[in-house]
């Protein structure tokens, strides 16, 4: 089971990623300004986050170039998605070319 994780982990799957940037945007579980009014915090978002943010720093650590929006408050739902394909599509298009 363990080599089965490790060998589909992108965590440890870091140095095959050397040489291609990669984009990583992501939330706090806290509600953001694209949330519509009312929604809790979210601890599962929050846990994600943090996995998120662990991920960029090994990644780096590993020589991958990472460009990271952790970008608070926020959630995981579609203005969000929206706003990071915006943000992410000229790495993305310069990536493709």
């Amino acid at each position: 089971m363990a080599a089965t994780w490790a060998a589909h982990n992108p965590y440890d799957l870091a140095a095959r990623l050397r040489g291609i940037p990669v984009y990583l945007s992501t939330g706090n579980g806290r509600p953001g300004p694209l949330d519509p009014p009312g929604p809790q915090p979210d601890g599962l978002e929050q846990l994600l986050g943090e996995q998120s943010v662990a991920l960029a720093d090994q990644w780096r650590a590993k020589h991958v170039k990472v460009v990271a929006d952790f970008y608070g408050p926020g959630r995981h739902a579609w203005p969000y998605w929206e706003r990071a394909l915006h943000r992410s599509l000229p790495m993305l298009m310069a990536a493709v070319r």
